[in-house]
């Protein structure tokens, strides 16, 4: 039996240990909130995010992103109730221009056009609703609302946040070509700054006075259990997200859009296992977080899928200062290749602490210690860092549909993507679109519900967004199949690059 067959049955059993990854925040590559607004200010409002915009929100006045819900077209606005197009950033909304809007924006109005184009492939569909032969949107649908709540400040929110910068950007790309088949899309975020009591608040608004039909790109690494309890009595799917808690591999009402938790986290490990022959593993891990304490109860089981063995282990707080002795232990012990369960200003340190001692085997972490110091770190850059994700890398290129994603974010951003979390919020977009798009007409044509979003959910087989995810199915009534798959992002002396290529890579 292979180290793959072993850990399939086990992942129910063993995907607790990712909800460290929430915990692991210290720094991270963040959007500017103006730059939120620029990226969302088509359809989506975001409520309780500190900031500097104008519109009133949850938390109070001088929040970003309350960005008109229903307001009028433009720049100030989102996508109206009824629109003839849609054509964000210079014209959109009714003819007359009008609608009310949650925020003091307010924009200029017009017409629109569309281009009507199938996200993640760009193909035109003829067959869309409301369209003419070439593709093209020629009246605007009844709008769909969908809602996302999450860490977006705090520990967490400064690591992991911009999650909802990259759904704001899906949804804005969405809208530029028509919406939905021709259903524009209203997008509420929320913040809930890890508390369950607020998450569960969140979502009771998004649902029963916002009128969200389906939940998209949750960002809830430590509160997803009471998420996705509301979620579930509510009767509203999850769709996409983080990934990292339990939940969304053993709750039938919630949809991970990736590769599976052992996978992503023991996938790195198997990357710099095959680069440099090395196999003998270490691991520093938190005592801060007991999601941190799990990484080390499974740690044999990523090494296994590394086809390594575990020479050391130890544990370390985050607040300390120095990590010397640790360098000393996993030095002595013949450790070859040492993972950090620790924040990334904990990852600089580290490398710092045993450069000096003159050890400086390869790193490995999760995702969001990819911060902008972390790459500049010359230490970590000389010793290489590698981390995993479960869809494509946000650095890759070459793919149709990747650079569908480079051009988006420049667009509607100006610069390229940021980090991995961005692609979360993208791929989280693009499935509930194309779950949507692949309805029959009749179905697509009228008023988009629950119901509806989840037949679409499930008629899709083996979807991949053009090779953005690994190939997705879900079985309805099921829990999320367990997914072998993920990436691997390199941090070296040539900055962020895949060594694993541009899309995800599979075992059986």
């Amino acid at each position: 039996m292979t180290s793959h067959q072993f850990l399939a049955p086990r992942l129910k059993k063993a995907v607790v240990f990712a909800a460290a990854v929430g915990l692991l925040a210290g720094c991270g590559i963040r959007v500017s909130d103006s730059e939120v607004v620029n990226a969302a200010s088509q359809g989506a409002t975001i409520e309780g995010v500190t900031g500097t915009g104008t519109g009133a929100s949850d938390l109070g006045t001088g929040a970003v992103g309350d960005l008109g819900a229903t307001g009028t077209g433009g720049a100030g606005g989102a996508v109206p109730t009824t629109t003839d197009a849609t054509t964000p950033g210079t014209a959109t909304g009714p003819a007359t221009g009008t609608g009310t809007a949650a925020a003091t924006g307010t924009g200029t109005t017009g017409t629109g056009t569309a281009t009507g184009q199938k996200p993640g492939t760009g193909a035109k569909d003829p067959n869309r609703a409301a369209t003419t032969t070439s593709g093209k949107c020629t009246k605007s649908l009844s709008p769909i609302v969908i809602g996302q709540t999450g860490a977006f400040s705090g520990l967490v929110g400064q690591s992991t946040g911009n999650i909802r910068v990259g759904l704001a950007v899906g949804v804005k790309y969405l809208n530029d070509r028509g919406g939905i088949a021709c259903h524009p899309v209203i997008l509420h975020q929320k913040d809930d700054g890890s508390d369950p009591s607020k998450a569960a608040a969140n979502i009771n608004d998004l649902v029963k006075n916002k009128k969200a039909v389906a939940l998209v790109g949750l960002n809830e690494e430590i509160v997803m259990a009471a998420a996705a309890a509301e979620a579930r009595r509510l009767g509203v799917p999850i769709i996409g997200g983080d990934q990292v808690a339990p939940e969304w591999y053993t709750d039938p009402n919630v949809f991970p859009i990736g590769g599976s938790g052992v996978p992503v986290f023991g996938g790195p490990m198997a990357t710099v296992a095959k680069a440099t022959g090395l196999s003998k593993f270490g691991l520093l891990y938190c005592v801060e977080a007991s999601a941190c304490g799990t990484i080390n109860d499974h740690f044999e089981e990523m090494a296994d899928f590394a086809k390594g063995t575990v020479a050391f282990k130890q544990a370390v707080s985050l607040t300390q200062t120095d990590f010397t002795s640790a360098c000393q232990g996993a030095k002595a012990a013949g450790v070859e290749v040492l993972f950090l369960s620790v924040d990334a200003s904990s990852v600089q340190r580290a490398a710092r602490n045993c450069k000096n001692i003159g050890y400086a085997p390869p790193l490995v972490s999760v995702s969001i210690t990819i911060a902008p110091s972390v790459v500049a770190d010359p230490n970590v850059r000389a010793a290489s860092l590698y981390v995993g994700a479960p869809h494509a890398p946000y650095v890759g290129t070459g793919t149709p549909a990747l650079d569908e994603f480079h051009a988006a974010f420049k667009k509607y951003t100006g610069k390229v993507a940021q980090d991995q979390p961005m692609m979360y919020g993208w791929v989280d977009a693009l499935y509930f679109a194309r779950a949507i798009e692949n309805l029959p007409l009749a179905i697509r044509s009228g008023t988009i519900t629950t119901a509806i979003i989840l037949d679409g959910v499930y008629s899709l087989k083996n979807e991949t967004l053009g090779g953005l995810i690994p190939p997705m199915t879900f079985t309805r009534g099921k829990v999320a199949p367990f997914v072998n798959c993920y990436s691997a992002l390199r941090i070296g002396k040539d900055g962020v690059t895949s060594p694993t290529g541009n899309k995800p890579v599979c075992n059986s």
